[in-house]
């Protein structure tokens, strides 16, 4: 009713044009499940192969969990099932917390905060991808020292905290440059061709072009290669840009069927390795690629513009 208090989520902040979001279904994120206050069900990750997502449903069907629901996320695929009842149990724990402490705070009383961007990024981000944590700002090499230490995956990566002020660190990465380039419009392949990304207000999207690559005698094969090469490439702009929501690639014109299934598969394959779920759809009537990739922060041209 008018005037009662209710426990909120944000679930997305103000974008543009579009109002903040917010949610009473409650939902709390680690490393391989989610926790979920009002949809009780249990859900499996539909990335994950037939035969892990019915183990990982007989697993969490068998752990006390009547109060919430239970979300397996896709990192869950190679990792222990102890330590993925015990992330759960540990939600349990923070969530039952939360809804306590709720009932004796204030309104618009502030009762618990996500993880920075930063660790965030560590959480989602596989050991593997991973050779060196360095920075120079000692709150922040003290916070990923303390989360990668409580993670086994994450403890054996070196970490470093920059300390030479005659040299910055962003000076030795060229991080302005790097930065600039991940702003930028225009993606050159190493073809000569290149991709064009204009985000819009209602999707993002791509276009593959030619640029001064040479076709030689089989004009067709050639456009394949570089469909290939722009493939692998948005793949990973769509990742450093955190690009969301609705994407539409124009890809250069195949004519053959089989080209085009083959295209698609390979970028499904190539968005795989992306921790944040990515749909490749299908190819239109104007030989345009949907594809469709879950928000779960801001883009980075919005980070930047903050």
């Amino acid at each position: 009713m008018q005037g009662d208090e209710l426990l909120v989520q944000v679930q997305r902040e103000a974008v543009k044009t579009k109002a903040p979001m917010l949610s009473i279904n409650l939902n709390l994120t680690g490393r391989y499940a989610v926790l979920t206050s009002e949809n009780k069900k249990i859900g499996i990750s539909s990335r994950l192969d037939r035969q892990t997502r019915a183990h990982y449903r007989e697993l969490i069907e068998q752990t006390p969990c009547e109060r919430y629901g239970v979300i397996v996320r896709t990192n869950a695929k190679n990792a222990a099932d102890d330590a993925v009842i015990s992330e759960v149990q540990s939600l349990q724990r923070r969530m039952d917390d939360i809804i306590f402490h709720a009932e004796n705070r204030t309104c618009f009383s502030c009762l618990y905060r996500a993880l920075p961007g930063y660790l965030s990024f560590l959480q989602n981000t596989r050991a593997e991808e991973l050779d060196e944590i360095v920075t120079d700002l000692p709150d922040i090499y003290e916070a990923i020292s303390a989360y990668c230490d409580d993670r086994e995956d994450l403890v054996s990566i070196p970490r470093r905290l920059y300390e030479d002020d005659a040299y910055p660190l962003a000076a030795i990465y060229n991080l302005k440059k790097q930065m600039e380039r991940a702003l930028c419009k225009t993606v050159f392949l190493k073809s000569g061709g290149s991709i064009v990304i204009e985000p819009t207000e209602a999707m993002t999207v791509i276009d593959v072009n030619t640029g001064k690559s040479n076709s030689g005698k089989d004009p067709q094969k050639h456009f394949k290669q570089i469909n290939m090469e722009a493939a692998r490439e948005i793949s990973h702009q769509i990742r450093l840009r955190n690009l969301s929501g609705i994407i539409i690639v124009d890809f250069i014109d195949l004519v053959k069927q089989e080209d085009q299934e083959e295209l698609l598969e390979f970028l499904r394959k190539q968005v795989q390795s992306d921790p944040v779920p990515v749909q490749v759809h299908d190819i239109t009537r104007l030989n345009l690629v949907e594809m469709t990739r879950k928000k779960v922060e801001k883009s980075l041209t919005e980070q930047v513009a903050q």
